[in-house]
């Protein structure tokens, strides 16, 4: 699967910091990961708007997904 496209195919993360294009740029799949975990972990907490319960519910699918595939989020644990 190409879990990059499809992670940044996912309405969570235009609204992300989209990490993968700034700070990981060598880690592409990571930086995707980390942007919508973030963004997720960001709405939980209420400090900004919260995702529609579609949107959430792909996104968190994505991250347990596609952890086995980053570098450093493999034994992530996904708490949202």
């Amino acid at each position: 699967m190409d879990w990059l496209n499809i992670g940044r195919s996912l309405n969570v993360y235009d609204e992300s910091g989209q990490y993968d294009e700034n700070e990981m740029k060598n880690e592409p799949l990571d930086g995707v990961w980390c942007s919508i975990y973030d963004v997720l972990k960001l709405a939980k907490l209420g400090i900004i708007e919260p995702f529609d319960d579609e949107d959430e519910k792909a996104a968190i699918a994505y991250l347990n997904d596609a952890k086995a595939y980053t570098k450093k989020f493999k034994n992530f644990v996904v708490d949202l």
